[in-house]
């Protein structure tokens, strides 16, 4: 299956794209992410998307998501394969990210 991430082309146009994940671009201090679910902002990601924001489209938006982690980079401590993890992360169905990532409760069903 093809990975794919939420796009805002223009005002009030949303878009869903394909999009290549390269794996090999991990990082020392990052987790690569396969998302489950992925929260929406009610006020900045749709001010975003309304013009009420300026932005220069197009714009990947997301910072909230839950996810299984498939890979580690050397320096990650604490985190590994097969740990859902929360994450600061686009609305997209894999991602790389070192930022935010936080375990979730052993037991905890997504």
């Amino acid at each position: 299956m093809p990975d794919r991430r939420v796009v805002f082309t223009d005002t009030n146009t949303v878009g869903l794209e394909e999009f290549d994940f390269d794996a090999a671009r991990l990082a020392p201090d990052q987790c690569a992410i396969d998302t489950l679910y992925s929260i929406v902002s009610a006020g900045t990601e749709l001010a975003s998307l309304t013009g009420l924001e300026a932005r220069r489209y197009p714009v990947y938006p997301g910072y909230g998501g839950c996810g299984r982690v498939t890979a580690v980079g050397d320096a990650v401590r604490d985190i590994a394969p097969g740990d859902t993890v929360m994450s600061y992360t686009p609305h997209a169905s894999r991602a790389l990210t070192g930022t935010l990532v936080a375990k979730g409760p052993a037991g905890l069903d997504p």
